[in-house]
């Protein structure tokens, strides 16, 4: 929930994210919707609320990913060394 209400309202995040990324938000606390069944598997989420980035071919960029809570600045970084790959 922190995310949503802090990091996700961040200025800099919503600049950088509308002018650089696509971002999806599921919510997988949902049970039986077989596309989230398919995204717990295939990402093998830890817990939520978790952060998943995958670079322009569509692969996963693990070292990246985060379960809990992360604040605006590390976000911040995780998206520029990704948009720096």
């Amino acid at each position: 929930m922190l995310c949503e209400e802090i990091t996700f309202h961040n200025l800099d995040v919503v600049k950088l994210a509308e002018r650089e990324f696509v971002i999806h938000k599921a919510d997988l606390t949902q049970r039986g919707n077989p596309v989230h069944l398919r995204l717990l598997s295939e990402y093998q989420f830890k817990g939520v609320p978790s952060l998943i980035f995958l670079d322009g071919d569509g692969k996963e960029c693990r070292n990246l990913c985060v379960v809990d809570y992360i604040p605006p600045e590390q976000l911040l970084l995780r998206l520029q060394v990704l948009k720096d790959k």
